[in-house]
């Protein structure tokens, strides 16, 4: 509603049920909305726009699907190089994968290495990631987007819909959107250079950024090019003390897989060796209590001992950070079992990315804007598993050769085998294959490098409808995803 200068003339019926009306929804949006205005004869009152309970200055929050808007300072205030690190500390945010997501096997929906965004923990592909409102190029099947191929140098804000926008978006909407405004006219020239290091002296993170853009003679166009570097150093588990307390915590079984050898005899029910084979291994314990049945390991010079029954004969080394090959450590659990971990995995990956960014528009008359946008990236990140087992699925049939040696606790388990007459020639018996049950500890562990290459152009038109704010936006996009997943320190298991 629109107030005038107060006149000193008595109000008319009209100007009466107005300022009747001005008072009635003054006292229903309580006073302490309204402060008392003070009126001059020479001045006049501009417009009034009356928004209900709250003032008109800012859709931030007052949306029926709340939008919050992260500015480009909380992404240059930061010590992290990856986009994610900034907005997972949003509580919209539930960490998806970022640069402390190791161990993950590559495959069609899965891209080890990728920085994702996950609202409400819905899963990454059930919230919306777009570029100046359009969507960008996924980076696998389950078309997540990686915000590593973002250009972090021409990025002017972040618009955060953390309601569901399925209605206007899609399924893949469900958790909301998460739009990427970049900057628009940028004249001049940007370099950002940025250099940091863990609390703990590891884990360098270094990175270079530089944005360069001119406007037209006529002001009507503008191109702006940014190229982005950046590389993260990996940080070892081993080398923060959160994991090492965890790991020889005897109420945290890890579940590893044991490294010495040992004799899987429960894989084949019916060649199993006796019981009393078994019985004279372990004479200190009553019969009986070391199954035929479970595998039974060795001991470096040869002895027999058992993961269970508190780690029956064996003989070390307990709770030692440096002990076995690739740094494994073992330690009794309180249930009496041997556990074993992997002590060598990334807590922070490992990256290196480049990414190049373009973007020109042009004016071609009032309310009508050509536009061409390209943007390339690539990164690559390693990630590092655990040593590659040789049990269950992994056994390979060893044959009882005479020439190649093993301990004598092994041979009397095998000699006392006996044929089964139902089974195939061979098969059982004292002279048949047995399983090694073992980790690969001399293979070393599974590394994983992610070589991810993305690039994206889209070009179109985009102006004024004439019809109040209406605006329109037609466009057309092309971009390739390539992922090379390279593994090693994964055995063949025919060589086996």
């Amino acid at each position: 509603m629109t107030l005038n200068k107060p006149s000193e003339r008595p109000l008319s019926a009209r100007g009466a049920s107005q300022w009747l009306v001005s008072a009635a929804v003054a006292a229903a949006l309580g006073s302490a909305a309204f402060a008392p205005i003070a009126l001059s004869a020479e001045e006049d009152l501009g417009e009034v726009v009356v928004t209900g309970s709250r003032i008109q200055r800012s859709r931030d929050l007052s949306a029926p699907s709340p939008i919050v808007t992260v500015s480009s300072e909380a992404f240059e205030n930061t010590a992290a190089t990856g986009l994610e690190a900034t907005l997972n500390k949003m509580p919209q945010f539930v960490p998806g994968s970022t640069q402390f997501t190791s161990s993950i096997q590559s495959g069609a929906t899965a891209s080890p290495g990728a920085a994702t965004l996950n609202l409400r923990g819905l899963g990454p592909n059930r919230n919306l990631v777009l570029i100046d409102g359009r969507r960008a190029q996924p980076a696998n099947a389950s078309l997540v987007i990686d915000i590593n191929t973002i250009p972090a140098a021409a990025i002017q804000s972040v618009e955060v819909i953390t309601g569901g926008a399925s209605a206007v978006y899609g399924p893949d909407a469900m958790a909301g959107v998460v739009n990427f405004v970049l900057k628009k006219d940028f004249q001049g020239l940007d370099i950002d250079m940025q250099t940091g290091v863990s609390q703990e002296g590891d884990g360098w993170e270094h990175r270079f950024s530089a944005l360069a853009g001119m406007n037209s003679a006529n002001g009507r166009g503008n191109i702006m090019v940014g190229l982005d570097w950046t590389k993260r150093e990996g940080v070892k588990q081993r080398d923060r003390d959160f994991y090492v307390n965890g790991w020889l915590d005897p109420g945290n079984p890890s579940a590893g897989f044991i490294v010495p050898r040992g004799y899987g005899a429960g894989q084949t029910a019916n060649n199993r060796p006796s019981q009393a084979a078994v019985n004279a291994l372990f004479p200190t314990v009553p019969p009986g209590t070391v199954s035929n049945s479970q595998v039974i390991y060795f001991n470096n010079d040869g002895t027999p001992f058992t993961a269970d029954h508190g780690g029956l004969s064996y003989k070390g080394p307990l709770n030692n950070l440096d002990a076995g090959a690739f740094t494994m450590i073992k330690k009794l659990t309180g249930s009496g079992n041997l556990d074993q971990t992997f002590t060598d995995g990334f807590v922070s990956t490992p990256l290196e990315r480049h990414s190049l960014f373009g973007r020109a528009n042009y004016d071609i008359k009032d309310g009508l804007t050509a536009y061409v946008q390209t943007s390339y990236s690539n990164v690559v990140v390693n990630q590092r598993g655990g040593l590659p087992p040789a049990i269950t699925v992994w056994q390979a049939p060893v044959p009882v050769n005479a020439a190649t040696p093993i301990p004598a606790a092994l041979a009397s388990l095998l000699n006392s085998r006996v044929v089964d007459p139902t089974a195939a020639a061979g098969a059982t018996g004292p002279n048949s294959p047995w399983s090694l049950a073992q980790v690969l500890d001399y293979n070393g562990p599974i590394n994983t490098t992610n070589t991810n290459n993305v690039w994206q152009i889209i070009a179109g038109l985009k102006g004024d409808l004439g019809f109040r704010d209406w605006t329109w936006d037609a466009y057309v996009s092309r971009g390739d995803t390539n992922i090379i997943a390279e593994t090693s320190g994964l055995p063949s298991l025919q060589r086996y």
